[in-house]
């Protein structure tokens, strides 16, 4: 029988899209061919599930490279498991580990790729050529979006015949959303009568949530009810507390941290509008997909999005959306209000 290991940083109890579109895929698998790697980090809470899951510390921070530890980790489980086939969840660092130990291994692999990780790669000339060296050995490349094939065959050299696209999909419904739940968090958050605008997504620069907030401090006077709710967490949220501050917002601006994907639908179910208006950062970092999209697009409310990346593939006329120049304050003040007039 065949089994398969999945090596990866990114797993539910871990919160994040790339962490939800692997639980997504391993749902669809049968449990006995499936074994996951985890990089074990102070938070990780074993998960219920029937999949069988490892959860091992990937990093040293007193050797280098720090994820030498990594190759160790996947020998041992792959005899262990007896598995048949390995499934790299991160091109670097985890492809490097994968293909150390495979030297002893000799077994297929398969890499999935998201995007981002290939823009980052292609900034550094040591990481290019390894990604291409990794890319290279696998049995197949599987690709999020159209967006993230293009970039392999143009600039890995990979041939399409290769690539295999596996898009996420939204699980979310109209259904899950709790009138109840929604309601107390109104009354609570002294919300009634107000137009709500819904962002989601993890607090980095690339999101462009600091660019929703310079068009919001525009339009104060167009839309005395207006208020910004921002789910999620991350490495930028103190500079944007402290931005929503200096432009006066902070009455205005909710950060109401991480939540649980089944928690989504209430916040879907609240709001007048969403938006995600995705930058390219200094790292070479975008939005190669999106699947908050297809989340709120489920819930019927108009959608504001950054014509970056991957999201054209979502928003692809205005029946799916608004496509703004997210560099623009100006294209986004004036989208916001056409949304909410």
């Amino acid at each position: 029988m065949p089994r398969t290991l999945l090596i990866t940083l990114d797993f539910p109890p871990l919160t994040g899209g790339i962490a939800h579109y692997y639980q997504q895929r391993v749902a669809q698998l049968d449990p006995t061919e499936v074994v996951i790697l985890m990089n074990k980090i102070s938070e990780t809470k074993k998960l219920d599930a029937k999949i069988k899951i490892y959860y091992k510390k990937f990093f040293c921070k007193v050797i280098w490279p720090h994820w030498l530890p990594l190759i160790w980790q996947i020998i041992k489980v792959v005899r262990k498991e007896k598995i048949t086939e390995l499934w790299v969840g991160q091109i670097l660092p985890v492809g490097t580990a994968t293909i150390i130990a495979n030297i002893f291994l000799h077994l297929p692999y398969r890499v999935t790729c998201h995007g981002n990780d290939l823009l980052r790669a292609k900034k550094h000339p040591r990481k290019f050529k390894l990604a291409r060296k990794i890319l290279a050995g696998a049995t197949e490349v599987e690709a999020n979006t159209e967006f993230t094939k293009n970039i392999l065959i143009r600039d890995f050299s990979i041939s399409e015949d290769k690539i295999k696209i596996i898009r996420p999909e939204n699980t979310l419904t109209k259904g899950m959303a709790n009138r109840d739940k929604m309601d107390a968090f109104i009354t609570e958050r002294n919300l009634v009568g107000k137009q709500i605008l819904l962002s989601v997504g993890r607090l980095v620069e690339s999101k462009g949530f600091d660019q929703v907030l310079e068009a919001l401090f525009e339009l104060k006077q167009d839309f005395s009810d207006l208020v910004y709710l921002i789910v999620g967490e991350g490495p930028y949220k103190k500079q944007l507390t402290q931005k929503a501050e200096q432009l006066g917002l902070a009455d205005k601006v909710f950060f109401l941290g991480q939540v649980d994907h089944s928690e989504l639908p209430h916040y879907y179910g609240l709001a007048n509008a969403f938006i995600m208006t995705p930058q390219i950062n200094s790292f070479g970092d975008t939005e190669s997909f999106g699947i908050v999209y297809l989340e709120a697009a489920e819930f019927g409310i108009p959608i504001i999005a950054g014509r970056v990346g991957g999201v054209e593939e979502i928003i692809k006329s205005e029946d799916d959306g608004y496509l703004v120049d997210s560099e623009n304050i100006q294209d986004i003040k004036n989208t916001i209000l056409k949304v909410l007039k």
